[in-house]
């Protein structure tokens, strides 16, 4: 009996997945898409919580968002012309900013803004994004942010157990009273040296490359390096006034693949558990170069401008980003 329940549940939750649709969103003139905004296809009745939306590549932006669905979104990377042969377009399939509001609890944004992503809703996974700046003023509980890079700074206002891990930010790392995180191989104040304060976490692994002066209250801090002198507690394998420059391929940059460890940096093998590289590129999920989507990417397609009779010989290379 309980093999034949086990079965039903089962396929119930197969059907469920099978249910699940994707949807194209792409605004470039002559393409065929579902949508060609981000909020005409969130507000779609068709558009269903646990549906996938992919921001397809353009040079306009898909406009700001407000989010009150459970969804999944896509875009394309960041940083693409630094990196060819990422994807076979260079332009990202950008928004202008997010809002995930209550209702959408548990969504998951992979995506490129070129705003602020706002967070009042729980369960909210920012994975593999890249944007100016996350803010969760209310909810927050058991968010996610992982693998993405910000351009200013990080801020934690409300929610409990949040986990911060593998990220690059441009600005600085605020977690307010009441809150709680766990936070693990970033590197902050990659760009801005901004001074702040850290409640209720636990770091490690971690890097403050621009010489911030922190406060820690309540917090447990272990295994950190920063440029400051007095910025980390003393003891617990923190490291001081380290000169960043033996750290990073290039501390003054402003890309993702300057906050590379180079070669002998002091921050590798330096991390816990034993061995374990300190930054973004560290600890059990490495940063993603170029900030690439957990998804198969065409990185090269070869096409003719017209076709030979009636047939048309099209090439294109694809490769995993797991």
């Amino acid at each position: 009996m309980s093999i034949k329940i086990f079965s039903f549940i089962t396929c119930l939750l197969i059907c469920n997945i099978c249910f699940a649709k994707i949807w194209r969103i792409n605004n470039t003139p002559g393409i065929v898409a579902d949508f060609t905004t981000a909020q005409t296809a969130h507000d779609a009745v068709t558009v269903l919580a646990g549906d996938t939306m992919h921001l397809e590549p353009s040079i306009t932006s898909y406009g700001s968002l407000s989010a009150s669905k459970r969804l999944i979104w896509i875009s394309t990377g960041a940083f693409l012309s630094s990196h060819p042969g990422t994807q076979a377009s260079l332009n990202a399939g950008s928004v202008t900013g997010i809002s995930a509001n209550a209702g959408s609890d548990n969504s998951v944004f992979s995506v490129n803004c070129t705003g602020y992503i706002y967070g009042y809703a729980s369960g909210i996974r920012i994975e593999r994004s890249y944007a100016v700046s996350v803010n969760f003023q209310t909810g927050g509980n058991n968010a996610v942010i992982l693998n993405s890079y910000l351009t200013g700074d990080l801020y934690i206002g409300a929610g409990t157990n949040v986990i911060i891990v593998n990220n690059i930010v441009e600005g600085q790392l605020t977690t307010v009273s009441g809150t709680s995180s766990i936070i693990t191989n970033n590197v902050f104040n990659a760009v801005t040296p901004s001074t702040s304060t850290v409640n209720n976490s636990t770091l490690q692994n971690n890097i403050f490359n621009k010489g911030a002066t922190y406060t820690f209250v309540n917090c447990t801090v272990e295994y950190n390096m920063s440029a400051a002198a007095t910025s980390l507690p003393s003891g617990n394998n923190n490291q001081n006034a380290i000169n960043m420059t033996t750290v990073f391929i290039n501390n003054n940059g402003n890309t993702d693949g300057d906050f590379v460890l180079k070669a002998g940096s002091p921050a590798i093998g330096s991390g816990t558990p034993a061995s374990t590289d300190m930054g973004a590129y560290g600890g059990g999920s490495p940063f993603k170069i170029a900030v690439q989507p957990a998804i198969p990417s065409i990185y090269r397609l070869s096409a003719p401008a017209v076709p030979a009779g009636n047939t048309m010989s099209v090439i294109f290379s694809t490769k995993s980003n797991n």
